[in-house]
């Protein structure tokens, strides 16, 4: 066999093994942005109901501020748990827009898909820290729920003696949020505390998503 006709087999050869590594490619990205996509579309979902829940939340508060007006302790409280709840509100669209133009953008490049979903990773970690302060709002709550469900007045000389004693749970629940404030951070984001913080929230979506796509620059690299 002569030396050319040699050279022509190897490059050959090479065309079939560029050819073959084009086509995983190809494979790998497809099958790794079908996995990113099913992450965020089961976080959208998620989101898109949570947002329904707190927008109906704020009507509803906001329908008992108005019916309790004359009341102070009541009407003060709905609105702030309302405040609180409209926040939330506004980091669940955040989050939803996020998603929304994630999804639109999954023929384009890696490194902009990641650096939206690192964008989606921090507001939902802002979102999981403004929650902490559910925790020293207990008396609030209490206070709200034993009227809305009970219809029963917590700060009457009957039920006072049992309020406040409940409501001291709130000091220890402020010293607890801010502790958990501090396991949120990206020092400590795979604490033990952290996790359990972030569970439910859509940040292990998020996350999983982001290593799908690491997964294809790593072998971009690599090709």
């Amino acid at each position: 066999m002569e030396l050319q006709e040699l050279k022509n087999i190897w490059a050959e050869y090479d065309r079939k093994l560029d050819r073959n590594l084009h086509l995983n490619m190809q494979l790998l990205r497809q099958m790794n942005f079908d996995k990113v996509k099913n992450k965020l579309s089961k976080l959208l979902f998620y989101k898109v109901i949570e947002m329904i829940i707190f927008g109906s939340a704020i009507i509803y508060l906001g329908r008992f501020t108005v019916n309790n007006w004359s009341v102070p302790q009541l009407s003060i409280s709905a609105i702030i748990i309302g405040a609180l709840f409209m926040v939330f509100f506004v980091y669940d669209i955040k989050q939803v827009s996020i998603i929304i133009q994630l999804q639109m953008g999954y023929s384009s490049a890696v490194a902009p898909i990641q650096k939206k979903i690192e964008q989606l990773k921090l507001t939902i970690v802002t979102y999981v820290k403004i929650t902490l302060l559910l925790f020293p709002l207990y008396p609030l709550l209490l206070l709200l729920a034993g009227k809305m469900i009970f219809n029963m007045d917590f700060l009457d000389s009957r039920h006072k003696t049992y309020f406040l004693s409940s409501a001291s749970l709130g000091l220890v629940l402020l010293i607890l949020a801010i502790w958990f404030l501090r396991q949120l951070n990206s020092k400590n984001i795979n604490s033990t505390a952290a996790k359990i913080l972030l569970t439910g929230s859509g940040w292990y979506q998020a996350n999983s998503a982001y290593k799908f796509l690491g997964e294809i620059e790593k072998f971009e690299q690599e090709a």
